[in-house]
């Protein structure tokens, strides 16, 4: 799975986020770049070794001390910001360190992803982040992952374009990895069928039509079908649609 840093770079993991970032303009690239860089100078004072794993740490930190200082729902532009360091320093992190992290990483986006303050930006990193730790920290027990994968497929049906679009793409990654690791395919089946239910559950919400939750985004369903696909039941049916709602 693509990844936008080499796993165990030695570079410096700020100076690589800024390096990406410090260029733009953009509201939220500004704050990942302030945030990063004071996370950066606490670790040199501090004197933690620069390491991706002192990077994950001092997010994770950084994200409880924001849930204890305001348990209402911290800022917005904080949350984003720490998710997005937090989806580019997890694929940094050695794989068998995340497999051993998983119950812990998987908790932390339950937590993140369940914030009503959590922005736009704040929920696409999560779910590439969850992409992540679903095809690389997944173990094969669909008892460990069904929780987290409930909390990721429910922005299937966001109202948000967007976040719906990168939901789609996100989880044909994840059914395309759940189909092709011997390890991860026995998730493949109860990955499908809790599909298939949440849009059960959807069209039933929605009085029958599949407009507002998405369907019509892909050119092989009209958007006035009244039942989900014929060709998308089943794990290869559903590896199928996504890969054409882009």
């Amino acid at each position: 799975m693509e990844h936008p840093f080499p796993e165990n770079s030695s570079d410096d993991f700020c100076n690589t986020v800024l390096s990406q970032f410090c260029e733009s303009n953009n509201e939220h690239h500004v704050h990942v770049c302030t945030v990063i860089g004071t996370m950066s100078q606490e670790l040199r004072d501090q004197s933690f070794p620069l390491t991706p794993i002192a990077y994950f740490g001092a997010t994770c930190s950084s994200l409880q001390s924001l849930y204890i200082a305001a348990p209402e729902g911290p800022p917005s532009h904080l949350i984003d910001a720490l998710s997005t360091i937090l989806s580019l320093v997890v694929p940094r992190i050695n794989q068998a360190i995340l497999r051993k992290k998983y119950e812990y990483l998987s908790d932390v986006m339950i937590q993140l992803l369940g914030l009503k303050t959590i922005g736009m930006e704040g929920i696409v990193s999560c779910l590439k982040c969850v992409t992540y730790l679903l095809v690389v920290g997944a173990k094969g027990n669909w008892s460990d992952v069904a929780q987290l994968y409930a909390v990721f497929i429910r922005y299937l049906t966001d109202d948000r374009q967007k976040v719906r679009k990168i939901a789609h793409n996100c989880l044909r990654d994840v059914l395309q990895n759940f189909q092709s690791s011997p390890m991860l395919a026995p998730l493949l089946a109860p990955a499908s069928e809790a599909i298939t239910n949440l849009f059960e559950r959807s069209l039933l919400l929605a009085g029958g039509t599949t407009a507002h939750y998405g369907w019509s985004e892909c050119s092989l369903y009209p958007s006035n079908s009244r039942s989900i696909p014929r060709s998308a039941s089943g794990p290869l049916g559903f590896i199928c649609y996504f890969s054409f709602c882009k």
